[in-house]
Formats: structure tokens, C-alpha cells, sequence
């Protein structure tokens, strides 16, 4: 497991397919974003620490161009089985 990246640096857009990205954008689970960034994130995002948050429905986020985090993964998550951990 590669070891989390240092604080400064930024997650980069999750790599998702397009049926993963139609999926998403069918939900109304609630994800974050950040003011004049371009991805959203699950509550549990790191990278979301100490910062200012905007809750929105995620086909809302879809809709309106964000992207999922690469740290947190928010569209795996939200459109992957639910509760269990196929990561084997």
C-alpha cells in the first residue's frame, strides 16, 4: 500500500470509466466540493481537512463538470457494491 501523499500536494481526477460516470451521475448520495476546484469528495477525504465545504447531491456535482478525487474515490464508492470491500 503506497503511503499517503504529503498535505501539499493536490489529488488528481479519478480515473473512472464511462459507465461509472453515468452511474454517479444518477445519484443523489451527498459528496463535497470545494469553491473553485474542480473535484468532489466523500466526507472522509483527507484532503478536505480544514477546509470550507459545499455539500451537494452527487449528479449534481456531475452536472455541473466536477470530477471524483483520486484519494477518496467518491464515484467507486458511490457506484460500487454496496457495504462490501471487493478490493480482496
Amino acid at each position: 500500500v503506497p503511503a499517503p501523499p504529503p498535505p501539499a500536494s493536490q489529488p488528481e481526477e479519478e480515473s473512472v470509466d464511462d459507465a461509472a460516470r453515468h452511474a454517479v451521475a444518477g445519484l443523489d448520495d451527498e459528496v463535497l466540493v470545494i469553491d473553485e476546484e474542480p473535484l468532489f469528495h466523500l466526507d472522509r477525504c483527507s484532503y478536505l481537512y480544514g477546509r470550507e465545504v459545499i455539500p451537494l447531491p452527487a449528479a449534481e456535482a456531475v452536472e455541473l463538470g466536477f470530477t471524483g478525487c483520486s484519494w477518496c474515490t467518491p464515484v467507486a464508492a458511490l457506484t460500487g457494491p454496496r457495504g462490501a470491500d471487493t478490493r480482496g
